[in-house]
């Protein structure tokens, strides 16, 4: 059989082969040929085949059900059936009787990996008298393009149903609602006149011309012209959701042929954003964009595309009800090109997401449930697919689908009620007349908003926020007043106000729009906090280990200079970790989404080093075939790490700073100047200032790389740190080579804190490698480590400690140092120097055991 499945055949015929003694050799050859002949046929059935002993482990399994299923033939067989297929209820498969025949259960299911396909599972029991043994045989069919097929034909059907429908739906509708929108026009025609007041009183005529009647004596029409225009503007709303549902059928049975031109897909999704820009803010939805720059142009209808984005994006917008990101990303496929309409809203039940495009099928309450079929259309139109990812969080719901809490506080009802019942539609609305009642609300349940007038009886809206803001979970604060002056905004916002408003000229749109704000805001600073926890957790300032002084300062600096836009320079000798350094502040800045993009600038002759900087043109110099896209450009958005600029000669001097002054440069062989988004993030081993003085690296440019310099201190003058990285080490390396090393004996730890490591950390990571390879036992020794570091602990004898293995690190190094004291008469200098390591470090180590006396 396939893979490891012949093994239980070459167990059978390695005993007979051993038992040979009287010509069983032809019969061994014969099964041996039988086996082939066997294998060979179970994989030509297309169909993937497992066998299944009685205990529920895979004896069997061709190849086709390896590529189905993803399957690993090496760790297959043997496997529980309800590991491999766990998509299947196998109890109920159990229940299969077996007394009356085969029994052949049949079951659906899909597969996501290697690639999402649809599966038909046919289970039947075997005969053990007839089998050889007992189980199950599964045959596993790829059903994928039957059951697309299936409903293609439906979705045929259904529209040949709805062509009929919506055709007798727009001769029977359409007229009357065109005649509906033309007489609402005429009615706010008349509505506008009555509020200008340019009627006739005496012989006042109806809307068609017609005589009307005078009101009674007493009924002031005026008064009421307001609330007719509001019930005039409910039902124009309610006509264009009429008229928008008509089109949705006549697009849906009409589908418009695309009319194909060379366009631009970035520009479509830069269009449609433009577009919806508006509704996207006032809902408060952070808009991130990741378009490939070098996207091909291809024949599209940008109309049709744009339709496409549309409808897409407000599907999203309508998952994110408090909130939320949109994330539109481009790039390049095999074939073509694609888009990404990504959003962080609760998503959609797994039961719904194979329906999510057929015909009338909706999740939203006022769906037609046409939408995305139409966009499956287009984009079928266009040669390619529409696939769907959905995370759906059950308790989603209790955050994003309940309404931000609002508390009103203003003295005054008329205002007080009228902006509750202005925004009660979009939030969650409480009111206090003072602010005694709202601190009670305040305390005694949580709220996104405060919204509070200044002049208030008692106490005023200041002290009112001041108060709020002291809270476990303050609220955004939002202070209204008439009384609005910019020495009153300057108060409100050291008070803790996250806005202000001046209520004479306040608009509802704009209000509602600044609490959105406000609440994005919040949630933002909320998102960041958790990120940089995250970041720090992942990066340690994490995997960034050290505990000496020093290097916590050195910590402290990267999370501070890490989300501005500051050049940075980071020094040091080789292999203290300047590339590791320069990555945590990528991911610590905003730019974190985009790209780091290293250049070794050491590594290339200077004609080389230009055009991967900087890129060039076709035919720039000899060698150049093609156009050639620079790290500059690559870097676009992100970070760009130059590390070891101090190799870089006069030339690249001179363009990089210009670079750093005017964000601009040219390819090679171009003319054509450019631009880039790029934060600049270098690194040398060398003295640059030197070289300014001897005149190898401009003055000019190594004030502007050195906004921001980060000196990293060589391993010898932080040796506290050698056991925190030797442990780190250990464990990786340990896992890596699958080893039972726990430890470093004392006597290796030793040697480690002692020895100068010219190398230093990288030099560090070698020697822990070593010594994990090497080790023979759970514990690396002072004999398994490299000989350099041996000879640095060997050749000191003066200082040479006679050691327990019961005798920890931190006694060990107290001890050397304290021997060390003795035998140099007191002399920190010569101490140090006998210990490797510098006097500075030595002052440290006797302040950290309280030995500053000796």
């Amino acid at each position: 059989m396939a893979g490891s499945n012949s093994s239980f055949l070459d167990k059978v015929l390695g005993r007979i082969e051993r038992l040979d003694t009287q010509g069983l050799h032809t019969v061994v050859e014969r099964l041996a040929r039988e086996r082939s002949f066997l294998e060979t046929l179970f994989n030509a059935i297309e169909d993937g085949v497992l066998v299944v002993d009685e205990g529920g482990h895979v004896l069997y399994f061709n190849d086709a059900a390896t590529r189905l299923l993803g399957l690993l033939p090496d760790t297959t067989e043997g496997q529980p059936i309800g590991r491999i297929l766990p998509q299947v209820d196998w109890s109920a498969v159990a229940k299969v009787d077996r007394a009356g025949g085969p029994g052949v259960v049949r079951h659906e299911f899909e597969v996501r990996y290697p690639q999402a396909r649809f599966v038909r599972l046919y289970i039947a029991p075997l005969d053990g008298e007839k089998a050889g043994s007992s189980g199950m045989a599964l045959i596993l069919h790829d059903a994928t393009e039957a059951r697309q097929k299936t409903f293609e034909a439906i979705e045929s059907e259904r529209v040949q149903a709805l062509t009929l429908l919506a055709a007798s739906v727009a001769h029977e509708i359409g007229n009357p609602l065109n005649a509906l929108h033309i007489h609402m026009q005429l009615i706010e025609r008349e509505l506008r006149k009555m509020k200008d007041g340019h009627t006739k009183q005496a012989k006042p005529k109806g809307l068609l011309g017609r005589k009307r009647a005078i009101p009674p004596e007493g009924f002031d029409l005026s008064d009421n012209v307001e609330r007719l225009e509001t019930f005039v503007g409910v039902a124009k709303g309610e006509i264009a959701r009429l008229d928008y549902i008509i089109t949705q059928f006549l697009q849906a049975i009409r589908p418009t042929e695309p009319k194909f031109k060379p366009g631009s897909l970035n520009e479509v999704v830069n269009a449609t954003l433009e577009l919806l820009g508006p509704e996207l803010d006032n809902r408060g939805i952070q808009v991130e964009t990741n378009l490939l720059k070098q996207l091909p142009q291809g024949p599209i209808d940008a109309g049709q595309i744009k339709q496409v984005l549309v409808n897409l994006i407000k599907n999203a917008m309508q998952a994110m009800t408090r909130g939320g990101t949109l994330i539109l990303q481009t790039g390049r496929a095999k074939e073509g090109v694609w888009v990404s309409v990504g959003d962080n809203g609760m998503g959609i039940p797994s039961d719904k997401v194979n329906k999510i495009f057929e015909p009338f099928f909706t999740t939203k309450e006022k769906g037609t449930g046409l939408g995305l079929m139409i966009v499956q259309r287009i984009v079928r139109d266009h040669g390619g697919r529409i696939e769907l990812e959905s995370h759906f969080e059950d308790d989603y719901e209790s955050y994003s689908m309940v309404k931000a809490t609002v508390l009103i506080v203003d003295d005054e009802k008329p205002t007080r009620e009228g902006l509750r019942a202005a925004l009660e539609d979009r939030f969650d609305v409480y009111v206090a007349e003072d602010a005694s009642a709202a601190m009670r609300l305040l305390e005694e349940e949580h709220f996104d908003v405060l919204l509070t007038d200044l002049r208030l009886p008692q106490e005023d809206g200041m002290k009112l926020i001041a108060r709020a803001k002291s809270l476990p979970k303050p609220p955004v604060c939002i202070l209204m007043t008439a009384y609005g002056s910019e020495e009153v905004a300057v108060e409100a916002m050291k008070r803790g106000a996250d806005d202000y408003i001046a209520k004479g000229r306040m608009q509802i749109d704009e209000l509602e729009l600044r609490i959105a704000r406000a609440l994005r805001q919040q949630n933002l600073e909320a998102e960041n906090v958790s990120l940089r926890q995250q970041l720090d957790h992942k990066y340690k300032l994490e995997h960034i280990i050290g505990e000496a002084p020093v290097m916590k300062e050195i910590l402290e600096t990267v999370r501070q200079v890490a989300p501005s836009k500051a050049t940075v320079l980071i020094l040091g000798e080789s292999g203290t970790g300047k590339e590791l350094i320069a990555k945590a502040i990528h991911q610590l800045s905003t730019r974190a989404r985009g790209p780091l993009v290293t250049v070794h600038c050491a590594a290339l002759p200077t004609n080389l080093l230009e055009s991967e900087l900087f890129g060039h043109e076709k035919g720039a110099f000899t060698g150049a075939h093609e156009r050639r896209i620079g790290r500059f450009e690559q870097a676009q958005g992100g970070t760009l790490f130059l590390d070891e600029i101090g190799e870089i000669d006069a030339t690249i001097q001179v363009k990089l700073l210009r670079f750093l002054g005017e964000r601009t440069f040219e390819r090679v062989g171009s003319n054509k100047t450019l631009t880039a988004d790029v934060r600049l993030v270098a690194a040398t081993n060398r003295d640059l200032h030197q070289m300014v003085k001897e005149g190898k690296f401009r003055e000019d440019l190594y004030f502007r790389l050195t906004v921001v310099p980060i000196t990293l201190p060589p391993l010898r003058e932080r040796s506290e740190d050698v056991p925190l990285l030797a442990n780190a080490f250990l464990r990786e390396f340990a896992k890596e080579n699958e080893k039972r090393v726990a430890e470093i004996k004392p006597d290796a730890m030793l040697a480690l804190t002692r020895h100068t490591w010219p190398g230093n950390v990288r030099e560090l990571r070698t020697a822990i490698e070593h010594g994990v390879v090497l080790c023979r036992g759970e514990s690396i020794s002072v004999r398994d480590l490299p000989a350099t570091v041996r000879a640095g602990a060997e050749g000191n004898t003066k200082t040479k400690p006679v050691l327990d293995d019961n005798v920890t690190v931190k006694e060990a190094e107290k001890d050397a140092i304290l021997r060390a004291l003795k035998e140099a008469d007191g002399n920190r200098s010569e101490a140090a120097k006998n210990l490797g390591i510098s006097r500075r470090t030595l002052h440290r180590k006797l302040h950290h055991y309280h030995l500053e006396g000796f």
